[in-house]
């Protein structure tokens, strides 16, 4: 088992930010009646890493300008009050972390904002950072769209984080072909292709859940590690030792 050790930069041990292991469930997708939730794809991305919630309740304000006192920010109620900050100016606003992430060798973190969820006025800038050397904390960062107002309240989803080998994808070879050069393949396109067509046109709510059952029609396919739900561990605290 691989580590992902958070040092937080306080007495307690605890990050104020409450990590914990992203869910499937989404506002909007509980909007759709259950039906965003058939999308096994979309469930694996939603529970793909761990979520850092906002310490305090915070309103940040872009007039349009580009320098860094074109952006304020004002916090509300309990909290650390210079939590959310404007080193960059043009609309970018920085979210520093109250912790260090150290993980194993090559392991970096990918840092991102919160999968399948859109921000009004705002858009996360994603990053990947080398925590196996780096002793230091990384920022999270959003990119305002148009002059306005953003707030974010304590307790609500900032942004999340998961392991990346940062060598894996130089690894690949990638290369394009025509599907009608690979005859297994374009015959298990069509018959998956001819099957979804039918039960489209049938207008039937049931979901087929060939996914689900790694499954080729009527065909079952084994599949090393398929996944149609991820269980990642809670963040536990250790005692805090005295320097």
């Amino acid at each position: 088992m691989n580590n992902i050790e958070i040092y937080a930069m306080n007495d307690s041990g605890n990050s104020l930010m409450n990590i914990k292991p992203s869910t499937i469930k989404r506002e909007w997708m509980d909007g759709t009646s259950g039906l965003a939730y058939r999308c096994i794809p979309l469930n694996i991305a939603n529970e793909y890493g761990w979520v850092c919630h906002s310490p305090v309740t915070f309103t940040a304000t872009w007039n349009g300008g580009a320098s860094p006192d074109s952006i304020t920010i004002v916090s509300h109620g309990d909290g650390p009050e210079d939590f959310c900050k404007t080193h960059f100016g043009y609309g970018i606003i920085t979210l520093p972390p109250d912790f260090i992430i150290k993980t194993p060798k090559n392991i970096s973190i990918y840092v991102r904002g919160l999968t399948n969820t859109g921000y009004e006025n705002i858009y996360p800038l994603d990053g990947l950072v080398e925590t196996d050397w780096l002793p230091f904390t990384f920022t999270m960062n959003y990119k305002f769209i148009k002059p306005g107002s953003i707030t974010f309240k304590k307790g609500d989803p900032l942004f999340m984080f998961f392991p990346v080998d940062r060598t894996f994808i130089e690894s690949f070879n990638v290369q394009q072909k025509s599907l009608y050069d690979n005859k297994e393949l374009y015959e298990n396109y069509q018959k998956y292709g001819k099957s979804r067509q039918e039960h489209i046109d049938n207008k039937t709510q049931k979901a087929q859940k060939f996914y689900v059952g790694s499954s080729i029609v009527e065909d079952k396919v084994s599949v090393e590690n398929h996944k149609i739900k991820l269980k990642l561990s809670q963040a536990q605290t250790e005692p805090t030792l005295e320097i």
